[in-house]
Formats: structure tokens, C-alpha cells, sequence
């Protein structure tokens, strides 16, 4: 700092050894001012971080929900897939344990399994002489159906099966005066429709 010409504080203090004139340095004034304190952000939760993030992804997959939900088509691939789940996985839970039990099928009555099975006939003896009277054997009728038995055209007798769809009677298969051949006797049930065919050989 100039004083005079020629004369400054700092000659001053080197001549005569008085510091007072020269400028004190004042801490308080010298010192760098402290920086601003920094305004405290909010800390982000980590879970709404991840709740945008999985937003932002989903949002190209909204028009595809949108076509597999609204349209005839995209429910129909959803009813697909649903099926082979299904098919894959089983279908549905098994009945509890607390459920009645399904009811046994009744027992098929004893008329039932003849009326399914092919009609037959035997004649014993199956050959003979001509005005002969021989045994008729019929199985595989309905039960209690009427079964007409013909030689040709002729009506020998009419037969009732038994609730087994069995018939027998006693019949002349060829009437006196037959030649020697065969003769046919035929067996229809009037219910049933079946028929059956037996040969007796006239000697």
C-alpha cells in the first residue's frame, strides 16, 4: 500500500519495525465461503422402480390381450389352449371322497342274452321215413314270443319260447306219401323277426 512517494507499509514495517500499520488478515473475512448444502432428494422405492418398468413392458402386449379376448377368433385359440391344458394336465378334479358312489347297473335278465344271440334249430332224428314224427329243438328266440314252424308252405305248429328263448315241440317234418329227398322246416319268430333252418332227409 503507497503512503507517500517512495514510502509503503511494507518500507515502513522493514525500517522501523512497526507491524501495526500493516493489514491484519481477518479468518473470518479470508475464509473460502462454505458451498451451499445440497436439497435432500427423495430415495426412490426400489418397488415402484419395478412396478414402471414391468408398465412400460406390458404396454406392447395390451393390443395382442386385447385381440385374443374381443375377437371370435382369439377366443377360439383360448378355448384350444385351455383344451390341451386339459388334456394334458387331466380334466377337472376327481369326485370327493363324500360323494355317493355311482349305483351298480342292474344284472342283465336271462331273456336278454338269447334275444341277442343267432336263432337255431335241431330236429332228432335229423332223417327218417316220411309221416315220422320227430323231436324240434329251437334256441336264441325272444322270451314268450310265438315262432311258427313251416315245412315248405305248409304250417307244422306254432311254439312259445321260454324266458331262455328255447321252443320244442314234437312235429312231422315230411307228411306220408313224401319222395325220398329233403325237406326243409323253417322256424320264425313273430317278435323277434329271426328265423332258423333245419334239413330232415327223407329215406
Amino acid at each position: 500500500m503507497i503512503i507517500g512517494p517512495g514510502v509503503t507499509i511494507q518500507g515502513n514495517v522493514a525500517i522501523y519495525g512497526d507491524d501495526s500499520l500493516m493489514p491484519r488478515d481477518d479468518p473470518e473475512h479470508d475464509d473460502p465461503a462454505p458451498a451451499p448444502p445440497r436439497s435432500a432428494r427423495p430415495r426412490r422405492r426400489g418397488g415402484f422402480g419395478l412396478l414402471r418398468r414391468l408398465r412400460f413392458a406390458a404396454l406392447p402386449l395390451l393390443p395382442v390381450a386385447l385381440v385374443m379376448v374381443l375377437t371370435p377368433w382369439g377366443r377360439g385359440l383360448l378355448a384350444d389352449g385351455r383344451a390341451r391344458a386339459e388334456s394334458l394336465f387331466g380334466a377337472g378334479p376327481s369326485p370327493s371322497a363324500s360323494s355317493p358312489a355311482s349305483e351298480p347297473a342292474p344284472p342283465a335278465s336271462a331273456s336278454s342274452a338269447p334275444a341277442t344271440a343267432p336263432a337255431t334249430v335241431q330236429l332228432q332224428p335229423s332223417s327218417g321215413k316220411a309221416g315220422v314224427a320227430v323231436q324240434l329243438t329251437a334256441h336264441g328266440f325272444a322270451a314268450g314270443e310265438k315262432i311258427e314252424a313251416r315245412a315248405g308252405t305248409k304250417l307244422l305248429t306254432t311254439l312259445t319260447a321260454d324266458a331262455g328263448g328255447t321252443a320244442e315241440a314234437s312235429v312231422t317234418a315230411a307228411r306220408a306219401g313224401t319222395k325220398a329227398g329233403a325237406v326243409v322246416v323253417q322256424l320264425v319268430g313273430r317278435t323277434s323277426r329271426k328265423s332258423a333252418k333245419a334239413t330232415y332227409r327223407v329215406a
